[in-house]
């Protein structure tokens, strides 16, 4: 499946040390993701077409909370990667997630990715505002190899989902090269079986010719207030 171009979602980097961090994320090549480095928050308000903004913060910002907080009083879709945990107040923004500098690129990746790569069954940015929207805290787990090894990867993660309101479940293959079958799907009903009745879950099946055969990754995420703000893992 072919890039698809989308508009009215970028990705802003918090002062200088952030520039190297925004290379990553255009090396990504999605084709219309809007991406900037600030070095003071008043010089950046929203676009009249902003659908989502996603903050990458590796170190100390002054300004931060005015800069999320102008994008999420706007009705934007503000989500903000960090480095270190801000104390940060009510009202200013989505959803947040603590990793290290070097996940970043890869937190965007598939936050951003299911928007800009055609699937074969989609998870577009409704799904993803549904996921993220209001949910105080989000986190990523990454699973691949061949399929059962993956499931089994996920359901080893105890309390992965404690405290998650909301959840997503984002696979991926080569479709030339690996064929997703019917005990696949069953495995993976088995463990969707075991999540908590309360979790809002969606899924999506996307193709990457750069997987090897007989592999697959997926990726979840997960969000709520009270759920653990763990680190990207692999």
């Amino acid at each position: 499946m072919k890039d698809t171009v989308v508009t009215g979602f970028r990705v802003i980097g918090c002062g200088i040390k952030s520039q190297a961090l925004i290379e990553q994320v255009r090396v990504l090549r999605f084709d219309g993701l809007k991406t900037e480095v600030v070095t003071e928050s008043d010089v950046l308000s929203p676009d009249s077409d902003d659908q989502m903004v996603i903050v990458l913060a590796p170190d100390y910002f002054e300004g931060l909370n005015n800069l999320l907080k102008k994008f999420y009083q706007a009705g934007i879709l503000t989500i903000l990667i960090s480095a270190c945990n801000f104390d940060l107040p009510s009202g200013v923004c989505d959803s947040c997630t603590t990793v290290k500098p070097e996940q970043f690129a890869d937190i965007v990746k598939v936050l951003a990715g299911s928007l800009f790569v055609q699937g074969f069954v989609n998870y577009d940015f409704n799904d993803l505002s549904l996921t993220l929207r209001n949910t105080g805290n989000f986190y990523i787990y990454e699973a691949e190899g061949k399929f059962a090894e993956a499931v089994n990867s996920l359901s080893k993660q105890s309390g992965i989902f404690e405290g998650a309101e909301n959840g997503a479940l984002l696979i991926t293959v080569d479709r030339d090269k690996t064929q997703v079958r019917v005990e696949d799907i069953e495995l993976l009903s088995k463990y969707l079986s075991t999540l908590p009745e309360n979790i809002n879950m969606r899924w999506a099946l996307y193709n990457d010719d750069t997987l090897s055969a007989d592999t697959v990754r997926i990726s979840v995420i997960i969000a709520g207030k009270n759920c653990r703000n763990n680190r990207l893992e692999k």
